[in-house]
């Protein structure tokens, strides 16, 4: 099993709506009927929403709000599924969005990624 998360930049602004892309493989020998995938949003990201497709994967859930939590997949030998999860970026605690993913095979061991984005102020090629 593996899994990987991204939103596609480094940088992002208050208030903007940041999407991320969480993918989960079953890299095989056999099907895995029962995956579990988990993304908790740290509160810097509120208002979030997500939807799960699969390409020869079957998602048990195909949508939510907030936080991904047990979210089950049906996955073959080879398949994916991804996870599209949108939220709009308010302050929080710190100037950095760690976002992390597991998936838990119904045997092995879990996947996990992480993905990070710096919040600024504003962006215009100047600033460090």
């Amino acid at each position: 099993m593996s899994i990987g998360i991204t939103d596609n930049t480094n940088y992002i602004r208050l208030g903007q709506i940041d999407t991320y892309n969480v993918v989960v493989n079953n890299t095989g020998p056999s099907t895995d009927n029962a995956v579990k995938v988990n993304v908790a949003l740290p509160a810097e990201l509120v208002n979030a929403s997500w939807t799960c497709s699969g390409a020869n994967g079957v998602c048990a859930s195909g949508s939510g709000g907030g936080s991904i939590q047990n979210a089950l997949l049906n996955l073959a030998a080879n398949a994916s599924a991804t996870f599209t999860i949108t939220a709009t970026v308010q302050p929080g605690p710190t100037d950095r969005i760690n976002v992390t993913a597991t998936a838990t095979p119904s045997a092995g061991s879990t996947a996990s990624a992480t993905d990070a984005t710096q919040v600024v102020t504003f962006r215009d090629g100047f600033d460090g």
